[in-house]
């Protein structure tokens, strides 16, 4: 199951980092 933590500011995403990816490799795509 993938983790992320994300920052937003005023409701806007600034910044995502994977913590733990999907096996398949799929995460670092999507993000």
């Amino acid at each position: 199951m993938p983790e992320f933590s994300v920052k937003t500011d005023n409701g806007r995403i600034t910044n995502i980092k994977i913590l733990r990816g999907a096996p398949c490799g799929a995460t670092w795509k999507a993000s």
